[in-house]
C-alpha cells in the first residue's frame, strides 16, 4: 500500500513511485511495515507490478494480463495474478520472507478523499446561535419586566405609603 501521487514515467511502458510508506498484509498473520525505502512500479510492456527495496532492489512483482493497461494511479481489480519475483526484505514485523505464494490477486484502491462541510450547514450553525442569542436576551427581558401580578402589587405598595 503506497501513495502513487509521486508516479514517474521512466520509459519503455515502466513507471516507478517512490513511497513513504508500504504495508504488507498476510492474511491470518497480520500486516507490517518495510523499513528500507520502497518504491512501487509498474511495467506496462510485461503486464507487471510490484515493489523495489533500495538495499535489496526487486522484492516483489507480479505479472497478470490485465495490468497491461494498469496506470498506477486509478483503482484496479481485484485480479489474479502470477508471482513473478519474491525476495526477503526487512519489516517492522522482522524479516519478510516467503517460500512460495498461491492465489494472489492485486487490488490498488484509492485514498479517501476528505470531503468538505458544505457552506450550508455553516449558515445553519449560524442560524441556530443567532436564534439562541436573541432568546437568551427576550428572556433576559421578560424576567425584568412587570407583569400584571407586579403591577398590581406595585401599586398598592405605593397607595399604602402614600396613606401613612
Amino acid at each position: 500500500m503506497g501513495d502513487t501521487d509521486s508516479l514517474v514515467s521512466i520509459g519503455g511502458g515502466a513507471s516507478v513511485n517512490p513511497l513513504l510508506s508500504m504495508e504488507v498484509t498476510v492474511s491470518g498473520h497480520g500486516a507490517a511495515h518495510g523499513l528500507n525505502a520502497i518504491e512501487f512500479y509498474v511495467n506496462n510492456t510485461v503486464s507487471g507490478v510490484g515493489f523495489l527495496d533500495d538495499l535489496v532492489g526487486d522484492i516483489f512483482g507480479v505479472l497478470g494480463a490485465g495490468l497491461a493497461d494498469f496506470d498506477g494511479v486509478s483503482a484496479f481489480g481485484p485480479s489474479a495474478v502470477d508471482l513473478d519475483y519474491l525476495a526477503a526484505f526487512m519489516t517492522t514485523a522482522g524479516l519478510f520472507e516467503l517460500d512460495s505464494a498461491r492465489s494472489l490477486s492485486f487490488v490498488a484502491e484509492l485514498a479517501p478523499t476528505p470531503v468538505p462541510a458544505p457552506a450550508s450547514s455553516w449558515l445553519a450553525v449560524d442560524a441556530m446561535l443567532a436564534l439562541s442569542w436573541i432568546g437568551s436576551r427576550r428572556h433576559r427581558t421578560m424576567r425584568g419586566a412587570p407583569t400584571p401580578a407586579r403591577r398590581q402589587a406595585s401599586s398598592t405598595l405605593h397607595a399604602d405609603a402614600g396613606q401613612e
